[in-house]
This record gives structure tokens, C-alpha cells and sequence, in this order.
């Protein structure tokens, strides 16, 4: 049930930051998100903007945290796809051969 998702467990940890993993400098410099704000990232076709989204899902749930991420131009195998190679650390293309 949806109380049992960990971002509903603890009252008062909207307040706490949601650590994206971009990098120490954007974490700084924005202060991070707090688990009540909704993040919308927009861009150019190519510009990078499901590999940033598959980045901050790959942290969260290296941290153990639900991390939804809807995409209107990947197919969900496409997203499982680059995420497991996020994990495994190699590239999506040495995922795919």
C-alpha cells in the first residue's frame, strides 16, 4: 500500500533535502530539493535530459528511495535499460551487445 512507500512513512521529512547526485556544486548552489517540490526538466532533443533523470533514479534508489521517472520519449525497457547500465557502470551500447 501506498503508506508503506518509505517517502510516506515519517512525518516532518519534507523538510529534509533529496540528494540528486548531479554533482556537490549543483547540490550547493540550489539547495537541493526538498521532498515536497516537483522537478520538471525540460530541453532540445539530445541535450541530455533522460540521462540526467536516469542518473538521479539510479541515486535514490542507491539510497533505497521510490524514485518515479516518467518519460514521453523512452519505452520503459529503454529506461531499465540505461539504468542497469548506470549501475554496472559501463555504457548503454555495451548493455545492449
Amino acid at each position: 500500500m501506498a503508506k508503506d512507500i518509505a517517502i510516506f512513512r515519517d512525518k516532518g521529512d519534507e523538510e529534509l533535502p533529496v540528494t540528486l547526485g548531479l554533482s556537490n556544486s549543483f547540490e550547493e548552489y540550489s539547495g537541493s530539493l526538498r521532498r515536497t517540490e516537483f522537478l520538471l526538466i525540460g530541453g532540445y532533443v539530445g541535450s541530455g535530459k533522460s540521462v540526467i533523470c536516469s542518473n538521479l533514479q539510479v541515486m535514490q534508489h542507491s539510497l533505497g528511495k521510490v524514485a518515479p521517472y516518467y518519460s514521453l520519449e523512452m519505452r520503459a525497457v529503454e529506461v531499465l535499460m540505461r539504468n542497469l547500465s548506470i549501475m554496472a557502470g559501463i555504457s548503454a551500447s555495451e548493455l545492449r551487445n
